[in-house]
């Protein structure tokens, strides 16, 4: 999170598990920031279920491991395209 204030990425791109904060817990923080809450977050997952919840907390992709990384790919360009038009 700390990383993401001071170097205000295009993107963001995270696993729901990681050892200090999890996904969401770090989706909800980002979102609540003004400095950074603009900035688009991709998922990574092992959980293709947990879609519709992913959409819910604003989340702009995800991504199941073990997919096709040339879909992750296209989708991270889609969505930088996209905020670059915005």
């Amino acid at each position: 999170f700390e990383k993401a204030l001071a170097e205000k990425p295009h993107l963001i791109l995270l696993d729901i598990k990681m050892p200090e904060m999890d996904g969401f817990t770090f989706v909800r923080r980002l979102k609540t920031n003004e400095a950074i809450k603009k900035i688009p977050v991709v998922i990574l997952t092992g959980y293709e279920a947990m879609r519709d919840l992913f959409r819910f907390e604003g989340i702009a992709g995800y991504f199941v491991k073990g997919g096709d990384r040339a879909v992750l790919f296209k989708s991270i360009e889609d969505i930088l395209l996209s905020a670059e038009s915005a």
